[in-house]
């Protein structure tokens, strides 16, 4: 959703606040009545609160964008919190199936996909999978745990399965802190589950953080 100012969409808010303030008291037909008054005050309020918690602006020159971000969930305990801390953020997200219709998808138009995890592995038969498309969208895509081995594994990397089974607290050495894990501590504390892992990375991508089991747990 894009408007032609930023200027424009605050002088629509407050003519429309005003409208409505104004209806108040004309029904009301008592201009002391703080009754009316506090209503108004409480709608406003509303609106603001609904504004801020669901939209997050993003200002380049005279163009607003609305990101939205769609999780699709493969089955993983932590998809709730993933879309939660998004939600913190004051950015929207939506959680859908990860068999989601490639259509569907361009009708959310997304600005961000999320892969979540899975109790399930890239390499079982009938492990669950998105469709190929969503890889040419044109819009940034993050991997979690199973998501970044499927991504992997849609590019031509290589997912085995670990020596070592993983679970449990581990120390997360970041090797590249100027995007993904900016303003990160070097040694961060982390909770890894995961019975696989990725042995190949796929080409024009590069490993930035590891662990003592997973030298490659982020690329």
């Amino acid at each position: 959703w894009t408007t032609t100012s930023t200027s424009g969409v605050l002088s629509l808010f407050k003519l429309s606040s005003f409208i409505l303030f104004y209806l108040i008291i004309k029904k009301s037909k008592r201009m002391n009545d703080w009754l009316y008054a506090k209503i108004y005050f409480f709608l406003l309020t509303l609106f603001i609160n609904f504004k801020n918690i669901y939209f997050r602006k993003l200002n380049f020159g005279e163009i607003i964008i609305i990101e939205k971000i769609l999780i699709l969930d493969f089955g993983s305990q932590y998809t709730q919190i993933i879309a939660r801390k998004i939600r913190s953020c004051k950015v929207f997200a939506e959680i859908h199936p990860f068999n989601i219709a490639l259509s569907k998808i361009k009708e959310i138009n997304p600005s961000a996909i999320i892969l979540s995890g899975s109790p399930s592995s890239v390499l079982q038969k009938n492990a669950p999978m998105p469709v190929r498309e969503i890889f040419e969208l044109d819009v940034p895509i993050l991997g979690i745990c199973y998501g970044m081995q499927l991504l992997a594994h849609f590019l031509s990397g290589k997912v085995d399965n670990a020596a070592k089974r993983e679970y449990g607290q581990a120390t997360l050495k970041i090797l590249d802190d100027s995007d993904l894990f900016l303003g990160l501590n070097a040694a961060t504390s982390v909770w890894m589950s995961h019975g696989d892992a990725l042995k190949k990375i796929p080409e024009d991508f590069e490993v930035i953080a590891k662990t003592a089991n997973s030298p490659i747990a982020a690329i």
